[in-house]
């Protein structure tokens, strides 16, 4: 035995026909007998085989044992990383504790990777439903418990037991066209999609509308609900708080700013107004989409700043050109900038040495201007003298042969 349910039980089995291991579900013995219980059982097998989706675990065969139990065989989901969203959840969150601070660095390291396949895991069921929407059929009980993810990363919804056939595939598939091209919501009264049985699904999970027997609440809308408050888990780690009786619930940003739109995405899903919520499990998912390739969603409108800086992400080819450019004109000013200083420097140097070399010109002169005017003044006072010799010397001036020297 795998699990047990309220309605059966998951063994693994061997299949002898094809060689394999294989998943067998098969009703409890306390609803064998029971006609409604067998119906119902029957319903889910016909309603899981009708659905062929990549999302959707394949049927392989259907009978009833020896004891006249029914059952049905599928693929089993096996392998190293396998199990259920809720596992995945837990083992993801386990690593970061509650703190808002704490919690941010842990987002922000390299752990976002594994953030991503955990959104990834919410898209892929996302799309599952809307093809189940799409053929006539509403899950009803979508939570991460009944979420399979398989070894290499492929999510599949499983547990069809309460899902619910409204109309047939052909007139569904007019009912969504409908809904998507007109401008206003559809209304309780207005919606094909409606069921009377309360109380379907799990707490936490489930549409706060379906809690009232007195309503018949839009099954579309009480599915993307669920998708909402499953995105919610991923993102808190812990099943939605929105089913108090607050009308004004809001849920506490504990991530950082980066997952701030997922958030919203979540919230307009969950809104209790079903006119507020996403009006198609298409719409939600390309949200997510959007979300994961960087562009705006449509339940978050970004601030200017938040336009910006993440506009390189969204226009990566631009952004890579005049990053490209802006680097190039970088290394040529920085080029450019170190030959001045080169040549600056270089100058610099030749007119140092051209002024000590005029310094030392000076100099010379200088020195040059200072012998002769030495020599010149040596000679005067060497002519001022023998003026004198000979003028004053009594005995040179009674001289008659120095006569003409003193004229």
């Amino acid at each position: 035995e795998i699990r047990s349910g309220g309605m059966g039980q998951v063994f693994r089995a061997f299949d002898r026909a094809c060689g394999r291991l294989v998943a067998l579900k098969k009703i409890r013995k306390e609803f064998a007998q029971d006609t409604r219980a067998r119906r119902r059982f029957l319903a889910e097998v016909e309603l899981t085989a009708d659905l062929e989706h990549p999302g959707v675990i394949p049927i392989y065969d259907q009978s009833v044992d020896s004891t006249g139990r029914e059952f049905y065989v599928m693929r089993l989901i096996c392998g190293d990383g396998s199990g259920t969203l809720q596992q995945a959840i837990e083992r993801f969150h386990s690593q970061s504790d509650s703190d808002f601070s704490s919690r941010k660095r842990y987002w922000n390291s390299s752990n976002r990777g594994a953030f991503r396949k955990l959104v990834e895991s919410v898209l892929a069921i996302v799309e599952t439903t809307a093809h189940a929407h799409s053929r006539g059929i509403a899950h009803r009980d979508l939570k991460p418990a009944n979420i399979l993810v398989g070894p290499y990363g492929e999510t599949l919804i499983a547990d069809w037991g309460l899902a619910k056939r409204i109309n047939s595939p052909g007139q569904q598939l007019s009912n969504l066209v409908a809904m998507a091209s007109s401008d206003k919501p559809m209304s309780h009264s207005e919606s094909t999609w409606a069921s009377t049985a309360p109380g379907v699904g799990t707490p936490g999970f489930r549409a706060p509308e379906t809690e009232s027997a007195t309503k018949s609440p839009n099954l579309i809308a009480a599915d993307i609900y669920s998708l909402g408050a499953i995105l919610d888990c991923v993102i808190t780690g812990a099943p939605s708080r929105s089913q108090d009786n607050s009308e004004n619930q809001s849920l506490p940003l504990i991530s950082p700013a980066a997952v701030a739109p997922l958030l919203a995405i979540a919230q307009k899903a969950m809104a209790n107004d079903i006119a507020d919520r996403y009006q198609s499990a298409q719409l939600l998912g390309l949200d997510i989409r959007n979300w994961l390739a960087g562009e705006p969603v449509s339940a978050y409108p970004e601030s200017t700043a938040e336009r910006i800086w993440k506009w390189p992400t969204r226009h990566r080819l631009l952004a890579t050109a005049m990053a490209s450019g802006l680097l190039i004109t970088l290394l040529a000013s920085g080029l450019f900038s170190w030959m001045q200083i080169a040549q600056k420097a270089e100058l610099q140097q030749l007119l140092a040495t051209t002024s000590t070399l005029l310094e030392e010109n000076q100099k010379a002169k200088k020195s040059l201007e200072e012998a002769f005017s030495q020599r010149e003044s040596l000679a005067l006072h060497a002519i001022i003298e023998f003026q004198s010799l000979l003028t004053m010397n009594p005995s040179l001036q009674a001289d008659s042969q120095f006569r003409s020297v003193r004229e």
